[in-house]
């Protein structure tokens, strides 16, 4: 998604950070406050992350290994 660390890093918080706001805010619970528009909004936004998630490359990082 990036050639930049910090973007990818960035990225990475970002997804991290909105499954375990959504996640535990609804899995745990239901939450009648959560109107629909709120929900439309969510949507919305990961609607935005999930072509970036889907165009992004997985590359293998070796670590040194050190005796």
């Amino acid at each position: 998604m990036s050639e930049t660390k910090s973007e990818q890093e960035g990225f990475f918080n970002l997804c991290h950070g909105v499954t375990l706001w959504f996640r535990n805010r609804t899995h745990h619970h239901l939450d009648a406050k959560l109107t629909r528009e709120e929900a439309l909004r969510i949507c919305a936004f990961i609607d935005l992350l999930l072509p970036i998630v889907d165009g992004a490359t997985v590359r293998a990082t070796t670590t040194p290994v050190t005796t």
